[in-house]
């Protein structure tokens, strides 16, 4: 156990693991807030602040596939990156060719060497140019019951012990969990991309609006049929007189017969409704078909949203 720790002030002393956790709190909200432009590049902040966490000089992190049992090379840390005269640097290993780092890995625990000299039998020499190591601990990343990464730190002056242990793998839990939610937040962005490409791309004019009936969004193809851009329609509801809205036969359509209104208040698609608008632009009637389609949140009977494709017919 690591001997408890006396403050500057003069204050009481802490338990010397209550000031790692204090720490470690403090690293991942620099984690969570750092301006990373990709994953990578946050986990190789992250790497950074595990050496500095754990007193070491150096450190590595890999990310690990089960199927293929591979690793990837995310980041030497700096200061390895610094002291390694190696030429030909490898990035990817399988698991069977790898030494006791690689132990992380089959065994799923962390590894300690305290006396890296010391001869073992998992080890298989490091190649020539490596950083020279003294001590070295290991631990794997784990997230949903498989092993995603591993983070290896070295050289720290004093022996590595099961608080380091403790704080390397509290440390890569919560970093891994922000990783996540980068990635989920990434692939978002690029779900809404490719929405709002083929949303804007549409022949067919799209539509939405709230459970209370306003237009919230609109494509380029709806504002030509409707003869109104999506500023003019935003917020307009079924019932606005701009609309103009007939039926085939030439009567006034009332707004609670529009198909979203429907949709809207029963739950239920309304399609293929032929009806006349008036693009005031033109001073003309443009005559469309439209589907009405309700959406529902998750576990909720009720639409919160309603869209409704649209396309001119012909009267």
């Amino acid at each position: 156990m690591v001997s408890p720790v006396v403050t500057d002030e003069g204050a009481p002393p802490h338990d010397a693991e209550a000031i790692l956790d204090e720490a470690r709190l403090e690293s991942l909200l620099r984690i969570s807030n750092h301006s990373a432009q990709c994953v990578p590049e946050l986990l190789d902040f992250a790497l950074e602040e595990a050496i500095t966490l754990t007193g070491s000089r150096l450190g590595y992190l890999y990310h690990y596939d089960e199927e293929a049992e591979e690793f990837r090379l995310n980041s030497w840390s700096k200061a390895a990156m610094s002291e390694c005269s190696i030429t030909n640097r490898q990035t990817v290993y399988q698991l069977a060719r790898t030494g006791i780092w690689g132990e992380a890995v089959r065994q799923r625990c962390a590894i300690v060497l305290n006396d890296f000299a010391a001869p073992n039998p998992l080890k298989r020499g490091l190649p020539e140019g490596h950083a020279p190591l003294a001590r070295f601990l290991t631990v794997p990343v784990i997230s949903d019951g498989r092993i995603v990464a591993v983070i290896g730190v070295a050289n720290k002056l004093a022996p590595y012990n099961d608080a380091d242990i403790r704080q390397l793998n509290l440390m890569m839990d919560s970093v891994w969990r922000v990783v996540e939610r980068k990635r989920t937040e990434a692939a978002l962005r690029q779900s809404e991309e490719a929405y709002r490409a083929l949303f804007d791309t549409l022949i067919q004019g799209v539509v939405f609006q709230d459970v209370a009936g306003r237009i919230i969004s609109a494509n380029p193809a709806a504002e030509c049929i409707l003869g109104l851009s999506l500023e003019q329609m935003r917020g307009l509801t079924s019932a606005d007189p701009r609309w103009q809205t007939i039926r085939e036969d030439g009567s006034e359509l009332p707004a609670e017969e529009h198909p979203i209104v429907i949709a809207l208040r029963t739950g239920r698609a309304v399609r293929n409704v032929v009806h006349g608008v008036r693009d005031a632009r033109r001073s003309r009637t443009a005559w469309i078909r439209v589907t009405a389609v309700p959406l529902f949140r998750e576990g909720e009977k009720s639409p919160y949203q309603a869209y409704r494709p649209s396309r001119t017919s012909p009267r």
